[in-house]
């Protein structure tokens, strides 16, 4: 992004992408206006492996960066005015769920509209879960639901429709939209849960509960 604007990427996402769509400034908080910023905190207990065996078929998850001390790390004042590119924004629930229906419904303005529609509705990755086998249906930076029947084990619960598109986030975060009711949903906990079988299942029921509003 710098390179092809000559800007500073956090400004150009600020200026190009959440100003016009009717949010505030979500990555690269300066200092100084960090006030009201809930501090994110380990809760819960790992899973046992008996626990991980029944969700996952395996004892031990693979350690990814995401690591508890990494994302404890956005706690700081200095971290968070980084902007760090894969998972240092902040906002609110209603700003997540705002961003979303601006990708239901951008005429243009922000991104152009075969770019946008490209990004909502053709998968380009079908790699396999290492662990559950489900693939994984990627498009560019979004899931896609699917029709397969494993939506839920994709993150969106049991009633979303095939084209609803989103991405979780670490320890819990939810964020999807359905073109077809027009529902988007953001859910951000400050909590970080560390009972890695019962994240999927609590989000897995959020999202089912979510859908609903929208019949």
């Amino acid at each position: 992004i710098e390179r092809v604007s000559g800007a500073d990427y956090r400004d150009f996402v600020e200026t190009r992408i959440t100003t016009p769509a009717g949010l505030p400034r979500l990555l690269g908080i300066a200092v100084g206006d960090q006030a009201g910023v809930a501090d994110m905190e380990l809760v819960g207990e790992p899973a046992t492996k008996e626990e991980l065996l029944a969700a996952f078929g395996v004892e031990k998850l693979p350690e990814t960066e995401v690591t508890p001390a990494a994302v404890l790390a956005l706690n700081e004042p200095p971290n968070r005015a980084v902007g760090v590119p894969g998972g240092g924004g902040l906002m609110r629930a209603c700003d997540l769920a705002l961003y979303y229906q601006v990708l239901l419904h951008d005429d243009g303005a922000i991104w152009d509209p075969a770019v946008r529609i490209d990004a909502t509705t053709k998968v380009r990755s079908m790699i396999p879960d290492v662990f559950t086998g489900v693939p994984a249906n990627r498009s560019l930076g979004l899931v896609l639901a699917g029709s397969d029947g494993k939506s839920h084990l994709r993150g969106f619960g049991r009633g979303a429709s095939a084209g609803t598109f989103g991405h979780n986030g670490a320890y819990g975060q939810l964020a999807w939209a359905d073109p077809a009711t027009g529902l988007s949903l953001g859910y951000c906990t400050n909590g970080l849960d560390l009972h890695e079988a019962r994240v999927p299942r609590r989000g897995t029921a959020i999202s089912s509960l979510a859908a609903v509003c929208a019949s």
